[in-house]
């Protein structure tokens, strides 16, 4: 597909990098400051970066000591039982809501496709693997026709309200 043209590059660490900087903080809040429990929020989706907090997770919690749970609030089920892209109409509502001004879709072309190399607007069925063939975002997940701030609202209090509640079974389970 090539490389996305953007004045503002992705900064990214790699998995292992990742994975020993969550450690050396969670050995310092479980053994240094004795926290018996620790909630990671996660703010972002990527495949790679859950499965490291899944390893964790799972080892932190061995035995079943319920130590250590992490959260992702970025969007609600109902949106996560799709298919979530980058910058289109779900998360561009979302950050408007959340940051007016943030979101200028005004810089995208005015009409036609929008090829996700270009613009780094990349619907969710591409994320899975099943691009359109020329790699343009599909129309019903166009930023440009479809970010509205009232639904944004609505997509981040519904993703709050599914943590806390998340959050609230795990402490009543864990005891």
């Amino acid at each position: 597909m090539g490389r996305v043209q953007q004045a503002v590059k992705s900064a990214y660490i790699r998995e292992e990098v990742f994975s020993l900087i969550v450690r050396a903080t969670l050995d310092a809040l479980f053994h240094r400051m004795e926290y018996r429990a620790v909630v990671i929020v996660n703010g972002h989706g990527a495949d790679n970066q859950r499965a490291v907090l899944d390893r964790l997770c799972a080892e932190y919690n061995a035995g079943g000591t319920r130590r250590l749970r992490w959260v992702y609030p970025g969007f609600p089920r109902s949106l996560v039982a799709g298919s979530i892209g980058h910058a289109t109409a779900e998360e561009s509502s979302m950050l408007t809501a959340m940051w007016p001004g943030c979101v200028d879709t005004s810089r995208l072309p005015p009409s036609g496709p929008l090829r996700n190399i270009d613009h780094a607007v990349v619907d969710g069925d591409t994320f899975d693997g099943a691009s359109t063939p020329d790699f343009t975002v599909r129309p019903e997940q166009d930023p440009r026709g479809h970010t509205s701030a009232a639904a944004g609202e609505r997509y981040v209090e519904e993703a709050a309200r599914e943590t806390v509640a998340d959050l609230r079974a795990w402490l009543a389970l864990k005891g």
